[in-house]
């Protein structure tokens, strides 16, 4: 792993455990950086309470905090993305989320759509096509090469292209779910379907495709 702070700029490279690579270069906000050999949930239980101890009036002496993985019953998808348009934190490139997916066929639920979908859609990153400035070659494989500006600054990150999907609109859970029934609707032109895409606990959207 390589790591680079300059000024207000954090820069990062390195590889997953296949051996993709992964370059990260973003305004200093956007990145959380924790002395740790491997983040878990754990370390950042312990950074919490150490940042949040801080802010808080001298008479408050400890500070205990317990995450918890949200209890998804069926199917989620687990994706990251970067929304350029956003005022808050979802401008930051590569955030991820872990939601859960619901897909009803003529009524009906389908859970094998569900889990099709939440398996073409784990680990991956869901980019916007206008965002792509360059398609490279690195070790004989294809890598895509993101870069937007926003409110924080400039944001860029490259990935492997196995592990990105690529959308004609910004990736917020409403385009989400309006592509993922355009697409199931293109598969089953006949079919009309309902999405309900979520993004965190209570947050999603709805979609309908347009059946023939």
């Amino acid at each position: 792993m390589q790591l680079s702070v300059s000024g207000d700029r954090v820069a990062l490279t390195f590889a997953f455990a296949d051996g993709d690579l992964c370059e990260f270069n973003a305004p200093s906000c956007a990145a959380c950086l924790l002395e740790t050999v491997e983040i878990d949930t754990h370390c950042v239980e312990r950074y919490l309470e150490s940042t949040l101890l801080e802010e808080l009036p001298r008479n408050v002496t400890s500070i205990r905090i317990r995450l918890r993985t949200e209890a998804i019953d069926g199917a989620y998808y687990h994706y990251s993305h970067g929304l350029k348009k956003h005022q808050g934190q979802c401008q930051r490139i590569a955030h991820g989320h872990r939601s859960r997916l619901l897909i009803e066929r003529d009524g009906v639920r389908a859970p094998e759509l569900e889990q099709e979908w939440a398996e073409r859609w784990r680990d991956i990153y869901i980019g916007s096509r206008e965002d792509v400035v360059a398609d490279e070659l690195h070790g004989g494989q294809r890598y895509l090469r993101f870069r937007y500006q926003a409110a924080e600054g400039e944001f860029e990150l490259l990935l492997a292209r196995k592990r990105c999907y690529l959308i004609d609109t910004d990736s917020t859970v409403e385009h989400i779910a309006a592509h993922l029934a355009s697409e199931l609707g293109r598969a089953q032109p006949q079919a009309r379907f309902l999405v309900r895409a979520f993004e965190g606990v209570g947050k999603g959207a709805l979609a309908h495709n347009v059946a023939l």
